[in-house]
């Protein structure tokens, strides 16, 4: 009886990740967002909003699957009493190695984060913006991991093993060897 080695059960994780880099852009930004970060704690991580969907049948999926991100997106929503609100969003993707790339699984999720504001410190839109774009994504990513890693097992897959996410100081460029084979963006490199 011949078998296809390729083909592996639903049980597969997807192959090959490597850290996130998120450019912490501009000094000035830099600033203005260690400006809050020096003025808050964070309270709470909320899951807003998720949505899911996996290959109608897993078991046709080739080895190895690989991950696609969409650039993670911090905003900053505003102040509410004592409380910066900020909103973190993933979009992640992954496909099978067949000629076709079939979907394996898409994951997407919003996380509300709440910082609790020292004393009478009120940051400007900028700054909770500088802030909101670095620091919501860096503090939701154990969540937004967590949360994938959830939904995939409940899907019938291995967890994926996602990336640490780190941050790049400004002036500090991800080097095309350690790109090399990934989606690039200017908003999120994988380094």
């Amino acid at each position: 009886m011949a078998t296809n080695r390729n083909r592996k059960t639903a049980r597969s994780a997807p192959s090959r990740t490597r850290a996130l880099s998120l450019p912490v852009g501009s000094a000035s930004n830099a600033s203005k967002a260690a400006k809050v970060l020096l003025n808050c704690e964070l309270e709470s991580v909320r899951l807003r909003s998720c949505n899911s969907d996996s290959a109608e049948f897993p078991s046709d999926l080739v080895n190895p699957f690989t991950l696609k991100f969409r650039d993670p997106v911090g905003r900053a929503v505003g102040i509410r009493g004592p409380h910066l609100i900020a909103e973190a969003t993933i979009d992640l993707e992954s496909f099978d190695s067949s000629e076709q790339k079939n979907l394996v699984f898409r994951c997407s999720g919003i996380f509300q984060l709440e910082y609790h504001l020292e004393d009478e410190f009120r940051p400007t839109q900028d700054e909770m913006d500088a802030f909101a774009d670095r620091f919501a994504v860096f503090n939701a990513w154990p969540y937004m991991r967590e949360t994938i890693q959830s939904i995939t097992q409940r899907m019938g897959f291995n967890p994926p093993p996602l990336p640490l996410l780190r941050l790049v100081p400004p002036n500090i460029k991800a080097s095309p060897q350690k790109t090399k084979g990934y989606p690039r963006s200017p908003g999120l490199m994988e380094g």
